[in-house]
C-alpha cells in the first residue's frame, strides 16, 4: 500500500508513524487456483480429464487460448475483443474448453446454485468461437470450482433457448484446492 496512514480522535487528526521497512505480498487467489487446476490437469491419470494424446493450452502461458472476435453493427464497428478460456484440451476427436472459477458452487437462496449466468455465457462464447465447420470435432465445455455440492458434481447442465430450441451443454467439475 502506498501513502500515509492517518487516524483521528475527535477533532484531532494525526499521522501514524509506522515502520517504513516492511514489505507485503498480495496474491490473487483466482490466479493461484488456475495454476493449481493446470497442475492437476497435467498430472497423468488425473481423475478429472482424460489427457491421453491431448494438447493442453493454458491461457497463462503465452496467451495460448486467445481467439479474437469483433462487435459491430451493419455500419458501425464497435470493438475487437479477445476470448481467453483458461484451458483448451484437444486431440483428433474432441476439444474441451475449461474455465476455472474461484467460487463455491452451492445451493443458495437465489436458486442459481452458485452458478453465474455470465460465466455460462462466456463459456458458450468460448465454445462457439472455436467451432470450425470444416473440422468435425466434438466440443465439450466445463466449469471447474474448488467446491461443489455432491448433488451437482460431474453433472451435465443444459442452457436452453426457447426461441430457437438451441441447447448449450456444459459440465460442472470439482477440483478441490488443498
Amino acid at each position: 500500500m502506498l501513502g500515509a496512514e492517518y487516524y483521528s480522535s475527535g477533532t484531532n487528526k494525526k499521522r501514524s508513524n509506522k515502520s517504513k521497512s516492511h514489505d507485503s505480498t498480495l496474491l490473487c487467489p483466482n490466479r493461484l487456483y488456475e495454476w493449481y487446476v493446470y497442475q492437476q490437469i497435467m498430472t497423468p491419470d488425473n481423475p478429472y480429464f482424460n489427457i491421453n494424446n491431448c494438447t493442453i493450452k493454458f491461457d497463462k502461458i503465452n496467451s495460448a487460448t486467445s481467439s479474437k472476435y469483433t462487435i459491430s453493427s451493419e455500419k458501425v464497428y464497435i470493438s475487437e475483443r479477445t476470448s481467453n478460456p483458461d484451458y483448451i484440451l484437444g486431440n483428433d476427436d474432441k476439444i474441451i474448453i475449461i474455465d476455472a472459477k474461484w467460487k463455491i458452487f452451492e445451493n443458495n437462496s437465489d436458486k442459481s446454485c452458485g452458478l453465474k449466468i455470465e460465466d455460462v455465457i462466456k463459456l458458450q462464447r468460448d465454445v462457439e468461437l472455436r467451432k470450425d465447420p470444416n473440422v468435425q470435432k466434438e466440443i465439450y465445455a466445463a466449469l471447474v470450482y474448488p467446491k461443489v455440492l455432491d448433488s451437482y458434481k460431474n453433472r451435465i447442465f443444459k442452457m436452453k433457448y426457447p426461441f430457437n430450441n438451441d441447447v448449450f451443454n456444459f459440465k460442472v467439475i470439482e477440483i478441490p484446492y488443498s
